[in-house]
């Protein structure tokens, strides 16, 4: 669920074109709101059916208010075969990302290097490759300069990857 989306959608009265929202127009953009994920592409997905459920609507009633909400610039469709349609907010700002948490973590801890399972894709069996070079934290200098730029960043709201830039500049 993204609150950003959810946001958006609580401040908003009217279609692009200016006429009055539906409370049942509304409703179906709190679902799809419900299901957005900005780290994914910011875009919802959601199967038609489960969307239809949540929104107490029939499976044709939904497609009839999907097809208002496009039609009148609220929302914008992307129609994949086979798969969960992809649903935009073309109004919805984009924002950055927050920085993730830093963790106080014990340096001596070791991490692994190798591909996260997470990474692999969700159909295919996930198998730890040969070779994975497990390096104590405090042996990745990298990975301190990463910290150190997102303490700063956090401190001075300058991007980040700009502050790595500079420390490396700096040598």
């Amino acid at each position: 669920m993204s609150w950003h989306a959810s946001g958006y959608i609580k401040k908003l009265t009217q279609h692009k074109d200016g006429t009055r929202l539906s409370a049942r127009e509304k409703l179906i953009l709190f679902v799809l709101a419900d299901s957005h994920n900005e780290d994914r592409g910011n875009c919802a997905w959601i199967g038609i059916e489960k969307a239809a459920r949540d929104s107490l609507t029939s499976r044709s009633r939904f497609i009839e208010l999907l097809g208002r909400l496009e039609s009148k610039g609220t929302i914008r469709i992307q129609r994949r075969e086979g798969q969960s349609n992809l649903y935009f907010f073309p109004d919805l700002p984009v924002r950055e990302s927050d920085p993730p948490p830093i963790r106080k973590s014990d340096p001596t801890r070791p991490i692994a290097t190798g591909p996260h399972p997470s990474d692999s894709c969700r159909t295919q069996a996930f198998s730890e490759p040969l070779g994975t070079i497990i390096q104590p934290l405090n042996e990745r200098p990298h990975v301190n300069l990463v910290i150190q730029a997102i303490e700063e960043s956090r401190r001075t709201h300058e991007p980040a990857d700009e502050i790595i830039k500079r420390l490396r500049a700096q040598g």
